[in-house]
Parts: structure tokens; C-alpha cells; sequence
């Protein structure tokens, strides 16, 4: 059997049993049979920076360790992309900006911060066949909901109108190019040549999911203060250039709280008005669902939760007035085993995998 070097996985939070025998199912799957590879876990190493920090530099100077995987978010990317002399994988919250020099190869984004609200986003409009070229990759998805504006200069194809709310589906069954679809009709544009437009994609995202008939300001966004990401996230959130969707006012989003890790869930939930709340996307919530689920029960408030793992099913606590939106974490664990698997059998930039959410019926309230 050929031994293809080590993998040194670091957490900020607990790698479960289900995290783990998926991530070790996809790396022997993708290593092949007749290899191996040993997989070494530090795992629960916290927030602290310091101590991510020296995880890393403990598993770079291991001539055995290969390849570096963390998990956790972006804290824990950014103490590999400072300290490692190893290469390094990593799940995180959206597709990190890889400075020269990096040992990053590649990762997964959750793409957390992308489903809270409507976003633009461009495409090429292929006259006389109504495809959308995927040029947009996995910002839009079938079922997504879309309105079109020209681009600057520009004029919308014939046939689709501006403000009009088209359905997103795949052509020939692919999603590599979609087509837009109105009242049960396929839109058929007369323009000619290529028009590039530019659309905000609506609906399926936890704004809208949420409010409903109300304006955004109505949604609230619950946030871990010691998240990296959260800089980005509440700048989007309280950005005004937001699309009027429907019914759905444009934004701002409410209310951005923080979570006093001292004072618990149950305070967190009372400091916040509205009764319509966005849980952000942060690790530390995943880690301590049990307390947060609670909390927000007793609440009484209606929660949207970011991945499918907070159904808890199983668990002391399941979800009551609650939505899911985000994708299963475990999918997106072993796409890391897979990427984690291909590097060490053949090094070589992996890039990222950008998670579609894939979740439209957990779209229904948790009953």
C-alpha cells in the first residue's frame, strides 16, 4: 500500500464523528484504493488566534503532514495564511482574497454571506435560444427568482421586461445554462446578437424567505462579534443599493445584534425587536446549537438558521418557528475529504468550490 503523505486537519470548533467519517470517506475515495493517507485532528482549538496559530506551525513542521485542512471559518484560514510553509485547504465562509506567496491550494465557500439578501449579478443574454450563459457560475440557481435591468447603455432583449419577476430553470436538463421562465411560459427574447444584462436575483435568499409581505427592516441579524467575516456581513446587510423584489421592500436589513457570549442566547434573543431574526453563519453557533436552538424557541421569535445541520434532528433541541436556508454541512465536509484526497495524490492548485444551496424544500417552515 503507498502511503501518499499525512493530512493535519485544524478546528476551531469540535470535528464530530458524522464531520469526520465524512471527510475520511471522500479522502479514501478520492486517493483510490491501494493508498493511503493519515489523517491527524486538532481539533476544538477555540478563537484564539495564537493558538491556531501555533497548531499550524506544529503540523508545518511535521515532514510527515503533506497537506494542512482547517475548518472553523476564516479565523482559522488566516492563521494558516500567515504561519504555513505547508500547503493548506479551507472551509470558510466565501472565497478568501489569496495573497502572493500563500500555501492556500483551495477550499470550499459556504457562500453564507451571499443568501442573505437579493444580489446583483451579470450574465450574457443569448438571443433567439432564451439561455443565460454560466458565466455566473453558482450565484444563481434553478428555482431562483430574477428581475432584469439594462446594463449601463444597454437594452433589455425583446420580451423580457424590466421589474417582471422570471423563474430561473436549467435548459436540457443542465445547469449550465438556464432559461427564464413567467406566469408558467418560457420567455422567448426576438432581440439579436448578445445582450449582456445584469439581474438581481430575489427570493431565495433569507431576506425574502423571511419578510415576506414586510419590509427588510423588519429581519434581524443575529452575529458572532469574534467572526472575521461579520465586517463584510453587516456591510452588505445594512448596504440601502438593495432591488425591489415583489412585495419586498428594497433594504436595508433591521437591527444587526451581537451575541454576548457572557450573558448567553436567552439575552441575546430579548435585546432583539423584531420577531424575525437571521442567525448568521459563524462556527461558534454551530458548535453551541443546542443552547442557541433553545433559546430561540423560548423566545417565540421566528429564526432563519444557515445550514441544514440546525434541524438538530436527533438532538435535545430541534427548531419550532424556524426556517433552513444554507447547504448541509456534511456535503460540503466531504467535498473538502475529495479536494483534500486529489491534492495528495497528485499536488496541484484545487481552487474552491462555491456551495449552491440545493435546499428549496427546507424553503417551508420547520414544522
Amino acid at each position: 500500500m503507498a502511503n501518499l503523505g499525512g493530512i493535519g486537519v485544524i478546528s476551531s470548533i469540535t470535528c464530530g464523528q458524522a464531520f469526520t467519517d465524512a471527510f475520511e470517506a471522500a479522502v479514501t475515495t478520492a486517493i483510490g484504493a491501494g493508498n493511503q493517507s493519515d489523517i491527524t485532528y486538532l481539533d476544538e482549538v477555540g478563537y484564539d488566534s495564537k493558538s491556531l496559530e501555533a497548531a499550524v506551525k506544529s503540523f508545518a513542521a511535521d515532514a510527515s503532514i503533506k497537506l494542512i485542512v482547517t475548518f472553523g471559518g476564516k479565523i482559522a484560514f488566516e492563521a494558516a495564511n500567515i504561519n504555513s510553509t505547508t500547503p493548506f485547504i479551507s472551509l470558510l465562509g466565501e472565497v478568501p482574497t489569496i495573497p502572493g506567496g500563500s500555501k492556500c491550494v483551495g477550499g470550499v465557500s459556504t457562500e453564507s454571506l451571499a443568501r442573505n439578501q437579493p444580489r446583483q449579478v451579470t450574465a450574457t443574454f443569448i438571443t433567439g435560444n432564451n439561455n443565460v450563459a454560466a458565466q455566473i457560475g453558482a450565484t444563481v440557481s434553478a428555482g431562483d427568482i430574477v428581475t432584469f435591468t439594462a446594463d449601463s447603455g444597454g437594452a433589455l432583449p425583446g420580451n423580457v421586461t424590466a421589474g417582471t419577476s422570471y423563474t430561473v430553470s436549467p435548459t436540457n436538463l443542465t445547469t449550465t445554462s438556464f432559461q427564464f421562465k413567467n406566469a408558467g411560459a418560457t420567455v422567448t427574447p426576438n432581440g439579436t446578437g448578445t445582450q449582456p444584462i445584469s439581474a438581481w436575483v430575489g427570493w431565495n435568499n433569507r431576506i425574502c424567505l423571511m419578510a415576506g409581505t414586510k419590509p427588510a427592516s423588519k429581519v434581524s441579524l443575529l452575529y458572532h462579534p469574534s467572526s472575521p467575516l461579520i465586517t463584510n456581513e453587516i456591510k452588505a446587510w445594512t448596504a440601502t443599493a438593495w432591488p425591489t423584489l415583489g412585495t419586498v421592500q428594497p433594504g436595508p436589513g433591521g437591527p444587526v445584534v451581537a451575541f454576548r457570549g457572557k450573558k448567553g442566547f436567552a439575552d441575546a434573543f430579548d435585546r432583539i425587536d423584531n420577531d424575525l431574526i437571521v442567525v448568521s453563519a459563524d462556527p461558534f453557533f454551530q458548535e453551541h446549537k443546542e443552547e442557541l436552538i433553545n433559546a430561540a424557541n423560548q423566545s417565540g421569535k421566528t429564526v432563519c438558521y444557515p445550514y441544514n445541520e440546525y434541524r438538530n434532528r436527533g438532538g435535545v433541541h430541534t427548531p419550532r418557528k424556524a426556517f433552513v436556508y444554507g447547504p448541509n454541512l456534511k456535503d460540503l465536509v466531504a467535498k473538502m475529504g475529495n479536494k483534500a484526497g486529489t491534492y495528495v495524490s497528485a499536488p496541484a492548485n484545487v481552487g474552491f468550490y462555491q456551495a449552491v444551496e440545493g435546499y428549496g424544500a427546507n424553503l417551508k417552515p420547520i414544522k
